[in-house]
């Protein structure tokens, strides 16, 4: 049974040795003992343990070192030529990176078989309109989710959603199938994405009827209660609530067989629906981004949502992107790994995914 390995504290033991075999100088036979201190941290810590987590390992020892090396050596010529020797040896097993990337390659063509063909999509957007009107507050919010495209806690507490209209030669325009969206969740206030701002999505729905349900809820006893309910309850509570009540409502008639219902499956759909009807005829990644509000070159959060087509020509298309893009993110991937670790620059970890 693998122990506990005080992951932490081990590196910055780990570092302190090894940056005072090498600075202010190198003392006797710093190779060799840099060697026998690495392979005591693998002995002791890295066995039984998966390829994963010693992946995770290797790349925060490597780290670690790197970011003391940078505090104690202040000559930058001689502490490039130091990095290099020293990511030499402590050196990220490129066979465990080889089994992980094809692991991973697996995982994506399982995952990516094909895309799940939804043919009554229209009438699922007649429930959802349906669902605008109910007297029952979480149907509707299922409704303004299935047909913005927003989470349910951006709708119950962080949303704002406004009528858009247009300034033309012939007097201002009200937009019928576009609103203004602000209150982006799940961002972390990132470069690049919506967070904080005002921004057009997509509705599936006329903006009218949009907007007035989003106002009748939020004016609600129920919506005054959410809105000012702790995030924590909220997630806990009504997430769970929603999701039940989804799969017992009449969207499940029309939706295909075995496939999962849940809110993000709405949110999944929405962004196919809305790019088949409103998208621009190029590909579908950066659109998806853009309407769901991430990062205008979010490639990968957008792959993650393409899971569904309205008829086989989309899903044609959307496997040939999915493949597309699955690639060139693998190949970015190694491009990357190759970069540092042949100039002994970077930690040697792969880029994260992000679903």
């Amino acid at each position: 049974m693998t122990g506990r390995f005080a992951l932490q504290e081990e590196v910055e033991a780990f570092s302190d040795k090894v940056i005072a075999l090498v600075c202010p100088k190198y003392g006797n036979h710093w190779r060799e003992r840099v060697q026998r201190l690495w392979d005591d941290v693998q002995q002791r810590g890295f066995v039984e343990r998966t390829d994963a987590t010693k992946k995770l390992y290797m790349s925060r020892f490597r780290k670690g070192v790197r970011d003391r090396l940078a505090t104690e050596e202040p000559d930058e010529d001689r502490r490039k030529r130091v990095d290099l020797d020293l990511m030499k040896i402590i050196q990220i097993d490129r066979t465990i990176l080889s089994q992980l990337h094809e692991d991973y390659k697996a995982r994506v063509k399982v995952a990516n078989s094909n895309l799940t063909l939804v043919p009554e999509w229209q009438q699922v957007v007649t429930v959802l309109r349906e669902m605008l009107k109910s007297d029952d507050m979480e149907t509707r919010v299922l409704g303004l989710c299935g047909l913005t495209g927003r989470r349910f806690r951006e709708i119950v507490q962080s949303a704002d959603l406004r009528l858009m209209t247009e300034v033309t030669p012939k007097g201002r325009v009200r937009q019928r199938w576009l609103v203004f969206f602000k209150g982006q969740l799940k961002t972390r206030g990132g470069e690049g994405t919506m967070a904080g701002r005002d921004f057009a999505i997509p509705v599936l729905a006329p903006a009218a009827e949009i907007v007035a349900a989003f106002r009748e809820l939020r004016d609600s006893a129920q919506g005054r209660m959410w809105l000012s309910a702790d995030e924590g309850a909220i997630k806990s509570t009504l997430n769970n609530a929603l999701n039940t009540k989804l799969k017992a409502s009449a969207i499940e008639r029309f939706w295909p067989k075995g496939a999962p219902l849940s809110l993000k499956e709405l949110r999944a759909i929405y962004a196919e629906i809305a790019y088949e009807n409103f998208g621009p005829r190029t590909t579908r990644a950066p659109y998806y981004a853009r309407i769901l509000g991430h990062g205008i070159e979010d490639e990968t959060t957008a792959l993650s949502y393409m899971r569904y087509s309205l008829n086989t020509k989309g899903q044609r298309e959307g496997m040939e992107e999915i493949n597309r893009l699955t690639m060139l993110r693998e190949a970015r991937r190694e491009e990357v790994l190759a970069e540092r670790d042949n100039a002994g620059g970077g930690d040697g970890s792969l880029i994260e995914d992000d679903d």
